[in-house]
């Protein structure tokens, strides 16, 4: 059944987007398919977010600002959802830059049966130097299909009628990240409910593009993924001891035993330069290069998740035994 009468809402969760909200509404404003309202729903910023937006406000009719209950992200999610004028709700990051066809694309298979309660686009990184190439192929993983992520609350068209049914995203008391995005998309899957993917309504993400970026965003995703139980735990405690144990043999033996902690690294790294899409170029040099910038990378992340789960079992699981 033919649905020409889609009328959508873009709710934006913000917090401290001085720096790319004012081009990320642009972007949506000039959309193929506009929307009919735009909600940001801020976490109480302490930058020029709010500023910036109110002063779009004034031309810009169809921008809406809502009050966020909660600080977290998620619970701007749900504010913003809660407050949309439209049964057809797309979700977008702050951070992010959408293709111009983007909600286009998202409505197509609504349109052709409206029925789909969920849409999923595809997030795509934003690649500008070897560093965020590099980091590109680790955030979306080596199984990624032409260097995509398919199924993101940062690329998604749901119905308001979806977000009730399956339950709201859920939320914190502090702005912690919690993984409320990929409990929500569980929640979608076990649902039953109708969902198409269009992988190409796409939006552009940009990745973390320094050390501190790289070590903060992967120590709050493995905190955040031991505190609602989706953190690979067990396979992170048995690398953490595995390099413990292979240093501490190393004094006792021979320091050659440090070899073996270096073998396993580089083999991690290079099942990733095998097997990512973007990284596969028949030049050397370039492998090369992309070898060390992994390598390295694949550190910081390591040390970021090893700090997260040290932390968690000496501290944060301590104070509730307490």
């Amino acid at each position: 059944m033919l649905n020409n009468s889609i009328k959508i809402s873009v709710v934006i969760p913000t917090l401290n987007e001085e720096d790319n909200i004012k081009e990320l509404i642009t972007c949506i404003e000039n959309q193929t398919f506009p929307p009919d309202e735009i909600i940001i729903c801020d976490g109480n910023s302490s930058d020029r977010t709010i500023e910036i937006v109110k002063k779009l406000k004034e031309e810009l009719k169809n921008l809406k600002i809502v009050k966020r209950i909660g600080k977290c992200r998620g619970a701007g999610r749900n504010s913003g959802i809660d407050q949309a004028k439209n049964n057809y709700i797309a979700l977008i990051d702050a951070g992010t830059k959408p293709h111009e066809n983007w909600l286009e694309q998202l409505k197509i298979p609504i349109e052709k049966n409206n029925e789909i309660q969920c849409v999923y686009g595809s997030i795509a990184p934003y690649i500008y130097n070897t560093f965020s190439l590099c980091m590109s192929a680790i955030s979306i993983g080596k199984e990624s299909k032409k260097g995509k992520i398919i199924k993101s609350v940062s690329s998604i068209l749901i119905t308001k009628n979806l977000w009730k049914v399956v339950g709201k995203f859920p939320v914190n008391s502090d702005n912690n990240y919690i993984v409320e995005d990929l409990i929500f998309l569980e929640k979608i899957k076990k649902s039953g409910l109708n969902f198409k993917t269009n992988s190409e309504a796409i939006v552009e993400w940009k990745l973390a593009n320094s050390i501190p970026q790289v070590f903060k965003k992967y120590y709050e995703y493995f905190s955040g993924g031991l505190e609602t139980g989706h953190a690979k735990k067990y396979s992170t405690t048995r690398n953490l001891f595995f390099y413990i144990f292979a240093v501490i043999l190393s004094f006792y033996l021979s320091l050659y035993l440090l070899l073996l902690p270096f073998a396993f690294h580089s083999t991690r790294t290079l099942s990733y330069i095998n097997n990512s899409y973007l990284l596969k170029k028949n030049n050397i040099f370039f492998l090369f290069k992309n070898y060390v910038y992994v390598f390295f990378i694949f550190i910081i992340v390591d040390l970021a998740t090893y700090i997260g789960l040290i932390e968690y079992y000496l501290v944060r699981k301590w104070k509730k035994f307490q």
